[in-house]
C-alpha cells in the first residue's frame, strides 16, 4: 500500500511524535511505501494566533498541500496523526474527493474534550463527553487556560461534527485502547468505524538484564494528573534502603516534587533525557510506575519498559490496565493510593524470585501482544477494513 502520513510535531518532542515516526518505520519495515509530511509548531510564530487559529479549524494551506500530494501519487490511505493546530481535520475532505481512504489516530480526548485529558480540577470530568462540543471548555479555559485557545478548539470540534467529517468523510478512526475507543463511543462517534491498536515501540536492541540495579523508574511529564506526588509518598512509606527512585522527565510540578522528596534517601530527580537515555534506566531498573491520576489514554512507556524486559506497576486508571494480561506483565494498584504503591514496591525488593518472574513476563507480553509484527498486523487488518469500507460509500 502506498501511505500519506500526516502529523502536526510538538513544540517538544513527545510520545505523538515517536510513535507517529515508528508506526511509519514499521510500515515500511512492513514492505509499505509511506510518506510522512511533519508540519512544524514554529510557523505558528510566523502566521500569529490569529491565522493558527483559524487553520485549527479549516487549514486551507493544508487541504491545498495534501490534495497536491494525492493528485501527484496514487496513494491508498491517507492516515493522519496529530492535526492541531496547522493541518486540521479538513484534510481528510480533501482526500475524500479524490477517492482516498481515509484513517484518524485518536491519541487522546480532544475531539470532545477542548484540554484533551477529561481532567480537570484535579479530577477526572467526563462533563462534555457526548455533548455536541465541549462549550464548557470555554468557560473553565480548558485548553491551556486560555479562554480564546478553548474557543478555538470547541469551534473546530462544532465545525466539523456539522460538517460529518467524522461520519462521512473518515474510514477509521484508531484509537491508542480500547478504553479511548469506549470514550469516543460514548462521545457518539461511529462504532463501526472505531478501532484500537497500541503505540508501536521498536524492539529493544540489547536483551534483557539479567541483573539490574536496586532501583524503579518514573518517566513522564512531571505533572499533577501523571500522580508522581503518590509515587514519591509511596516511596517513602515503603522505606526501601540502599535503592533508589529514578525520576526521569521535566514539567509544572518539579520545585513542588522537589519539596516533597527533601530529605528523603535515595530519589534521584534526572530532569529531561533524550530517549535512548531514558530506555537505558528502564532496562536497568526493576520497574516502571506508571501512577496516573488522570485517565491516560495508553501509556508508551508501558509498552517500552516490557521491551526492555521491566515490568511494570501501574494505577488502575485509563488505558493503563491494558498494558496487562491476566495479571501478567506487573501490577495494577488503585489511583493514588499510596499504600497500595508501597506495599508492591516492597514487596519487590523482599520477593527476588516474584521479581524475576514479573521480567519474564513482561519480556513474553511485548512479544506476543506490543512486538512490532503483532502490531503491524493489526494496522494492516484495520487498513484493510477502512479501504473496504471506502469501496461501500457513495
Amino acid at each position: 500500500m502506498r501511505i500519506l502520513m500526516l502529523h502536526n510535531r510538538y513544540q517538544q518532542l513527545g510520545g505523538e511524535d515517536i510513535s507517529t515516526r515508528n508506526e511509519a518505520a514499521l510500515l515500511r519495515d512492513g514492505g509499505h511505501e509511506v510518506e510522512l509530511v511533519e508540519y512544524d509548531n514554529e510557523e505558528v510564530d510566523r502566521i500569529g494566533s490569529l491565522r493558527a487559529a483559524a487553520r485549527a479549524i479549516w487549514s486551507a494551506p493544508a487541504v491545498a498541500d495534501v490534495s497536491a500530494r494525492l493528485r501527484g501519487k496514487d496513494f491508498d490511505v491517507l492516515h493522519v496523526q496529530n492535526y492541531l493546530p496547522l493541518i486540521s481535520p479538513a484534510v481528510h475532505h480533501a482526500a475524500k474527493r479524490l477517492g482516498v481512504t481515509t484513517v484518524q489516530a485518536l491519541r487522546n480526548y480532544r475531539l470532545t474534550c477542548s484540554g484533551a485529558q477529561l481532567y480537570r480540577d484535579d479530577k477526572p470530568c467526563f462533563t462534555c463527553v457526548g455533548k455536541f462540543a465541549p462549550w464548557d471548555g470555554i468557560r473553565h479555559r480548558c485548553y491551556r487556560n486560555s479562554r480564546a485557545g478553548s474557543a478555538t478548539i470547541t469551534g473546530m470540534i462544532a465545525v466539523h461534527k456539522m460538517l460529518g467529517t467524522w461520519t462521512r468523510k473518515v474510514d477509521a478512526l484508531i484509537a491508542v485502547s480500547d478504553y479511548v475507543r469506549g470514550i469516543y463511543e460514548k462521545a457518539g462517534f461511529p462504532a463501526d468505524r472505531l478501532y484500537a491498536k497500541p503505540n508501536v515501540v521498536a524492539a529493544a536492541d540489547a536483551p534483557p538484564a539479567p541483573v539490574r540495579a536496586r532501583q524503579i523508574a518514573y518517566v513522564g511529564r512531571l505533572s499533577h494528573e501523571k500522580g508522581c506526588d503518590t509515587l514519591i509518598d509511596a516511596w517513602k512509606a515503603a522505606g526501601i534502603d540502599r535503592a533508589e527512585l529514578v525520576m526521569v522527565g521535566d514539567g509544572p510540578s518539579m520545585s513542588d516534587l522537589r519539596a516533597r522528596a527533601e530529605g528523603t534517601p535515595g530519589i534521584l530527580f534526572t530532569g529531561r533525557l533524550p530517549p535512548h537515555r531514558a530506555l537505558d534506566v528502564m532496562r536497568a531498573s526493576m520497574a516502571l510506575v506508571i501512577p496516573s491520576k488522570w485517565g491516560e489514554p495508553f501509556p508508551r512507556t508501558g509498552v517500552e519498559a516490557y521491551a526492555c524486559g521491566t515490568p511494570v506497576f501501574g494505577a488502575d486508571s485509563g488505558g493503563i490496565g491494558e498494558l496487562f494480561h491476566k495479571g501478567q506483565g506487573g501490577a495494577l494498584f488503585p489511583a493514588g493510593d499510596t499504600a497500595a504503591l508501597a506495599r508492591l514496591i516492597a514487596r519487590l525488593f523482599a520477593d527476588e524470585t516474584w521479581a524475576r518472574g514479573l521480567r519474564d513476563e513482561a519480556t513474553a507480553l511485548f512479544q506476543t501482544r506490543f512486538s512490532p509484527p503483532a502490531v503491524l498486523a493489526l494496522t494492516e487488518e484495520i487498513y484493510g477494513k477502512a479501504r473496504a469500507m471506502t469501496k461501500m460509500r457513495p
